[in-house]
């Protein structure tokens, strides 16, 4: 049987507006929202911010919360059948004082696809009460529409962004470990800056790390295992349409497991998505193909008598995807070959299926395979027995795969309003 509810249709694209750190003082335009989500003991179908980015385009969603005139706070925690995920709504600046919270109630009998969706309706609507308090009623109107057809919002906003679009991040970790007769340690850190806007998408990334293991043998001796590595990446994609996208990336690495000293490598690619961009949420089919070219420098002369040489090479990619609310699948199938010989090759396939066969009852499988024939790196003096028991350096092999599967059942009581809270973590 068909039921309805109210949604939330945007009538009117806002104007432009500058960006203000205050949002009392910000014009007239689009409802500031910042996202925030604090976890909890449920699933993690809590923040799902692309969605939300997608389906909710009457708001701009902001980084920072003091640009925002709304902090949305999502938490979760187990039911009996499921998840309640709250979300709690809070005032900000000329805002302040006006809060809310709202829930949703997601069975474990359903799919991704079903919690994301209801997730979104409950956010949707929260959102009604800012824009009426923020003087933007005249924006928006109620209707009646069926519960499973989609909202057709169109934002046209135009944002005046100190930053263009820029994010950046850094990270810095130290990890020790040790006992009486072995010490590890691993530092790593990253510096990375993300634009991406309807037309440009580019990210950077230098990231490096340095591990260290001692252990004493039972012979008196001491075994050190060290390995250092680091890369810099860079990505520029630019869309062309609604179905064509062409991109270009350039990566400078060490690979001590790969026996590459130095390599660089920098390739030009075209995709074309059978589906509009717009519908990757939910579907997608796309096919790509990239031509490259390597300068690598190795650690040891390899089974080529080479130690350095520089390589042209090609891929071509499908890729289908499709989210529905019978579960979730994807499918991926590459070919890979250097150009100066077709010989040297390499194939794979890659698949994952989350599928509810009935209600409460799940099937997950994820398989992959790849064939390979391109190992042109690897060390002609081979491996000790110490590298390999600790898996430093690469082995020859012809292939490689994985296969997981598995299935659950969940039945009893559909009802799980009540939380109760008393000794967490103390049952099964």
């Amino acid at each position: 049987m068909r039921r309805t509810v109210i949604v939330l249709i945007a009538l009117v694209a806002a104007p432009a507006f500058a960006v203000a750190q205050d949002p009392a003082a910000q014009p007239p335009g689009n409802l500031r929202v910042f996202l925030d989500c604090g976890g909890g003991g449920g699933d993690d179908f809590g923040c799902d911010s692309e969605e939300f980015r997608t389906e909710i385009r009457f708001v701009d969603w902001v980084r920072d919360r003091t640009a925002a005139a709304v902090h949305v706070l999502i938490t979760s925690q187990s039911t009996g059948s499921g998840t309640e995920h709250a979300f709690d709504f809070i005032g900000v600046g000329s805002l302040d004082g006006v809060t809310d919270r709202l829930a949703y109630r997601a069975s474990n009998t359903n799919t991704r696809d079903e919690t994301v969706r209801g997730l979104t309706r409950v956010l949707r609507a929260g959102l009604v009460r800012y824009l009426v308090h923020a003087g933007l009623a005249d924006r928006f109107d109620v209707a009646v529409s069926e519960m499973d057809e989609e909202d057709e919002e169109v934002s046209t906003q135009t944002i005046d962004d100190p930053w263009n679009f820029w994010v950046l991040r850094t990270s810095f970790d130290v990890e020790m470990s040790g006992e009486e007769r072995e010490f590890d340690r691993e530092l790593s850190a990253s510096v990375s800056a993300d634009r991406t806007t309807a037309m440009w998408k580019m990210s950077f990334e230098l990231q490096g790390s340095s591990e260290r293991r001692e252990v004493e043998l039972n012979s008196g001796g001491k075994f050190i295992d060290r390995q250092d590595d680091w890369d810099i990446g860079f990505i520029a994609v630019r869309s062309v349409g609604t179905h064509w996208g062409t991109g270009a990336e350039f990566e400078v690495e060490t690979d001590p497991n790969g026996n590459r000293d130095l390599a660089s490598r920098a390739s030009y690619a075209i995709e074309w998505s059978l589906f509009p961009y717009e519908e990757a949420n939910r579907r997608q089919f796309v096919v790509q193909y990239q031509v490259g070219l390597q300068r690598v420098n190795y650690m040891e002369r390899t089974v080529f008598d080479r130690i350095d040489e520089t390589l042209s090479d090609h891929l071509l990619s499908v890729e289908y995807d499709v989210r529905q609310p019978w579960g979730d699948a994807s499918l991926q199938v590459e070919w890979s070959n250097y150009l100066h010989d077709f010989n040297l090759n390499r194939a794979s396939i890659d698949g994952n299926l989350s599928f509810r066969i009935l209600r409460g009852l799940d099937l997950d499988v994820n398989a992959s395979y790849e064939r390979i024939r391109d190992q042109v790196n690897l060390s002609a003096e081979g491996l000790t027995d110490q590298e390999i028991l600790v898996r430093r350096g690469e082995l020859a092999t012809g292939y490689e795969y994985e296969v997981s599967f598995g299935l659950s059942y969940s039945f009893g009581s559909i009802f799980n309003n009540v939380v109760n809270n008393r000794f967490p973590g103390r049952f099964f």
